[in-house]
């Protein structure tokens, strides 16, 4: 198996859970001529919405399962009621056919693609303004073209999405915002930043010229940036000690610009929750702060106000955030996935439990390199997957029940071709 994942099943009618039947799982053409599947193509990312996963395959192909009542799956279907969890369908993306994507990002119910070409393209949730304020439709059916003056030179080198606003990063070291103000600068007057009170990807934000960008994670509303020099810096929301300094929120003190996390080590990986950050060390130690309540990090606090070290298995190699749960994977592939599991993200039927752990290889029935693991998680799905899956109908298998882990079920998607009707 290649393709892991586990959560809710957004129609309300039974849950996802890494699950419990054997089903086929279709992918159907959006619009046109289908194309033949890619042979040898590996997976380049998986992003989570709150509702729906977009995936990206090497070849820039994009695919997508879901629900799609803001259009946020970038197909056109019969009705915005229908869902693909539970249909067991994976859909092609055929708008990028002929124009490959090279970046995509999900928010609660919407996507950013940015194209190899270096266009950027929204999809979704309009409502407040995180795709284009110029844009008057509160719902993208079908990517749209987003204009933020791209010059010749100009690379998209890394997107993210909060609930209501969303970071682009060009260059490797210009930040721009689109949405809802979350994030500000007395270096600028508002007026010159937002339009209609909303901030625009046409101007830049912030310029870090001491170090490129590594990699930028987002929360609820708030977002870390994390330089190859292993510094890290934080904007938006900090109500909750997101970055571990006390105070601040959009309607309150809000955070001034881009601040640097206090941090004495440095940092080689990053990640965000819903209303926390978590961090991760070149020695493999894990700092921690914001909520804690649903038992997130095993840390006392249920509100650490200050970065504090969290103990973990050690070394560690991987970590990842959902909406109220963390996942940590050490270099044997041990993973140990902690928080809410209301809606079975942590990959247990038994709603009830808190943390969940098994090795990578109760996963995959094989010996496993975690370096070629990829992990994504977004308020209520968790995913897995290895990277370097040959031919596209190895990603995606059949639903099957792990019988010899009670901890442990999974989603297995088998795809072929298929019209929707």
């Amino acid at each position: 198996m290649s393709f892991l994942v586990s959560g809710q099943n957004i129609t309300g009618e039974e849950k996802i859970d890494n699950i419990a039947a054997f089903a086929d799982v279709n992918v159907f053409r959006d619009r046109g001529d289908f194309p033949s599947f890619p042979e040898n193509v590996n997976i380049k990312l998986v992003s989570v919405g709150a509702n729906f996963l977009m995936i990206l395959l090497e070849d820039g192909s994009v695919y997508s399962m879901g629900t799609n009542e803001s259009g946020q799956l970038s197909v056109t279907l019969s009705t915005t009621d229908y869902s693909t969890f539970t249909s067991k369908q994976v859909l092609k993306v055929n708008f990028f056919n002929n124009n490959p994507v090279k970046l995509l990002a999900c928010g609660a119910h919407y996507t950013l693609f940015a194209s190899e070409n270096n266009e950027l393209y929204g999809c979704g949730s309009n409502d407040y303004k995180q795709l284009d304020v110029t844009i008057s439709d509160n719902h993208i059916n079908t990517p749209r073209k987003i204009n933020y003056q791209k010059t010749e030179n100009d690379i998209i080198s890394h997107l993210a999405c909060c609930f209501s606003y969303s970071i682009m990063i060009t260059n490797n070291s210009e930040v721009r915002l689109s949405g809802q103000n979350w994030v500000y600068s007395s270096t600028y007057s508002r007026s010159d930043v937002l339009v209609d009170s909303r901030h625009v990807f046409k101007r830049v934000f912030h310029t870090f010229t001491q170090s490129k960008v590594k990699k930028i994670c987002s929360g609820g509303f708030h977002f870390v940036i994390l330089l190859e020099n292993g510094q890290c810096y934080g904007a938006g929301d900090s109500s909750s000690c997101q970055f571990g300094v006390q105070g601040g929120s959009r309607f309150g003190n809000q955070l001034e610009g881009m601040m640097e996390v206090p941090l004495k080590d440095k940092i080689q990986d990053i990640g965000c929750g819903g209303d926390n950050s978590v961090y991760l060390s070149y020695t493999g130690e894990v700092y921690v702060c914001g909520v804690n309540t649903r038992g997130e990090f095993p840390v006392e606090e249920s509100r650490v106000l200050n970065i504090v070290k969290a103990s973990f298995s050690m070394p560690i190699k991987t970590i990842c955030m959902g909406e109220d749960y963390s996942i940590i994977v050490t270099a044997n592939g041990d993973v140990t996935l902690r928080g809410k599991n209301d809606k079975g993200q942590l990959g247990s039927l038994a709603y009830e439990v808190e943390q969940n752990s098994f090795n990578l290889k109760e996963l995959f029935k094989t010996k496993i390199d975690v370096q070629n693991v990829g992990i994504a998680a977004g308020y209520y799905h968790t995913v897995f997957y290895k990277k370097n899956t040959k031919g596209i109908e190895s990603h995606f298998f059949s639903i099957s029940k792990r019988v010899e882990s009670e901890q442990l079920h999974d989603l297995l998607i088998k795809v072929y071709m298929k019209s929707y009707e």
